[in-house]
């Protein structure tokens, strides 16, 4: 759908100012979203709202599919009408962070009730985890995902939703792990992302912990992730021979 043509501003009012119908903020936002770079919205995804098809709903927002400035294709985070957040500028700023230690999807641009990111083809983890999977190929993706929360750990920043990343991190089909939803994400937590990632994936998930070999104990391992958090760099790289993640 073209922002520009007319035909589909009934469409996208329902879209932009979701949940409610705004004619007046509408407006605002349709020129909010130009100058941000955006030439149409594209149906995608298996989430239905209207009768159109887009990439999420959460409670504080939408996510939609795009076409941007040299006809990229983008994912563009909408706030809510009713969000209880005043902006998404927060979390915008957040993955520009995380960008500079290359994790998450590159941002573009943004604006208050915008952000805008290169789009992610890719599937959940919990789904990518439900399928067979070469032991090759899992280990690359856990050492890879470890690696990217070790990042954002150094620097101090905590994603703070990855002890549940249903939503939170997508498999690409080249079987790169990509974060995404920095939206509650902190400078300000003592909380380290590396554990939010193996509390789910090695101490909730016994196929994996057999699957990967691992001959440690789940104390040991949760010794040595209570050292991890007074100092990532030194312990890093034994919990991912812990692991049995070594290339």
């Amino acid at each position: 759908m073209d922002i520009l043509d007319k035909n589909t501003h009934k469409i996208l009012l329902k879209l932009l100012c979701y949940p409610l119908e705004n004619s007046k903020e509408f407006r605002k936002r349709l020129v909010e979203l130009k100058l941000l770079g955006i030439k149409s919205v594209l149906p995608g995804g298996k989430t239905i709202i209207n009768n159109f098809p887009v990439l999420g709903k959460g409670t504080t927002s939408i996510v939609l599919k795009g076409r941007y400035i040299g006809n990229r294709i983008v994912t563009i985070k909408v706030r809510r009408l009713d969000s209880n957040r005043p902006s998404v500028i927060h979390e915008a700023r957040m993955l520009r962070i995380a960008n500079m230690v290359n994790v998450g999807p590159k941002l573009l641009t943004y604006s208050r009730n915008f952000i805008i990111w290169e789009y992610i083809n890719g599937i959940p983890l919990v789904d990518f985890l439900k399928e067979e999977r070469d032991l090759c190929q899992l280990r690359s993706i856990l050492r890879e995902l470890l690696l990217q929360t070790y990042r954002l750990d150094k620097i101090g920043l905590t994603h703070l939703e990855l002890s549940r990343p249903e939503n939170h991190i997508l498999i690409t089909k080249e079987l790169r792990p990509v974060l995404i939803d920095f939206e509650t994400a902190t400078l300000h937590s003592k909380k380290r992302n590396l554990t939010q990632v193996l509390n789910f994936l090695i101490f909730r998930r016994k196929e994996i912990r057999e699957k990967l070999e691992i001959q440690c104990t789940l104390d040991e391992l949760r010794q040595e992730l209570r050292e991890y958090k007074r100092g990532p760099e030194l312990r890093f790289k034994k919990i991912v021979r812990m692991l049995n993640l070594e290339k």
